[in-house]
C-alpha cells in the first residue's frame, strides 16, 4: 500500500475511532442499557485500533521517521488503555524504546500497572494529565471497574461495628460527579449509609449485590463535557487527535 493511501486509510480509520470513543463516554454518562451496545461499540473500536496499528506497521517498514509525524504515538496509548486483561501491556513491553518512553505512553503504561495492582488512585491521577481522547477511553474503561473499586475500599475498611467512609472521598475514587450518584451506587450494591447520609457503612458480614444498572456505567464528569463543547468537527474529520 503506498504512503499517500495508508494517509487516506489512517485518516478514516481515526476519524471513525474519535467517534466511537465519544460514542462510548457519551452513552455511559447518560444514556440507559438499552439505548446502546458497549459489547458493540467496543467491537468496533477494537477493530480500529488493530487497523490503525496494522497501518502504522506499514509505515514503520517503510519509514520509521515518518510515523513519529503521524498519531500512532496516540494510537498505541488507546490501545494500551482499552485493552482488556495483560493484553495491552504485553504489547507495550515490546515497544521500541522511542516510543514506549513516550509521556502518553509511559503514563498509559503506569496507568495499567496501576489498575492491575489495584492502585485505583495513583491511576487516577495520572490519568488527569493525559489529552482528552484518552481521558475520555480511561473514564469510560474505568466504569466497568467501579463495582471492583468498591470491593476493595469495602474490604479495606469494614469492621463488625460497621465503619463509616466519607461518602465525598469515596465519589472522588469512584469518579463519580456527585455524592448522589455515589449514594445510588452504594444502595444498587446493598450497602448502607449513616443517618447524615453522609458516610456509607462498611459492615462485616456484608454481602456486595452485582449491579449492572446505568448507574454503575457512569462517567459523567462536568469538566471533560465542557471540553467536549469546544472540540470541532473539523478535528474528527480529518482524523485529528481531540
Amino acid at each position: 500500500m503506498s504512503t499517500f493511501n495508508s494517509g487516506i486509510c489512517l485518516t478514516s480509520v481515526h476519524y471513525f475511532l474519535n467517534e466511537l470513543v465519544i460514542k462510548l463516554f457519551c452513552r455511559l454518562s447518560h444514556l440507559p442499557p438499552s439505548a446502546f451496545s458497549s459489547r458493540i461499540n467496543q467491537n468496533h473500536i477494537d477493530e480500529c485500533l488493530s487497523q490503525l496499528l496494522h497501518l502504522y506497521s506499514e509505515i514503520e517498514l517503510k519509514n520509521p521517521e515518518l510515523l513519529h509525524q503521524t498519531n500512532y504515538i496516540e494510537i498505541e496509548a488507546l490501545h494500551l488503555l482499552l485493552s482488556k486483561g495483560s493484553n495491552g501491556l504485553h504489547r507495550a513491553v515490546q515497544l521500541p524504546y522511542r516510543t514506549k518512553t513516550h509521556t502518553i505512553v509511559k503514563k498509559s503504561i503506569e496507568i495499567s500497572i496501576s489498575l492491575s495492582l489495584g492502585n485505583f488512585v495513583r491511576a487516577n491521577r495520572i490519568a488527569q494529565g493525559l489529552p482528552l481522547s484518552l481521558l475520555l477511553a480511561y473514564r469510560a474503561n474505568f466504569a466497568f471497574l467501579r463495582s471492583r473499586v468498591l470491593e476493595v475500599y469495602e474490604r479495606g475498611h469494614r469492621s463488625p461495628q460497621g465503619s463509616k467512609f466519607p461518602l465525598d472521598k469515596l465519589s472522588r475514587y469512584l469518579l463519580f460527579d456527585t455524592t448522589h450518584e455515589t449514594a445510588d451506587f452504594c444502595a444498587e450494591h446493598g450497602l448502607l449509609l449513616d443517618e447524615t447520609g453522609s458516610f456509607v457503612i462498611f459492615k462485616t458480614g456484608t454481602t456486595l449485590k452485582s449491579s449492572a444498572s446505568s448507574k454503575s456505567n457512569n462517567v459523567c464528569d462536568r469538566a471533560i463535557e465542557e471540553q467536549l463543547k469546544n472540540v470541532r468537527i473539523s478535528n474528527l474529520l480529518y482524523g485529528q487527535s481531540i
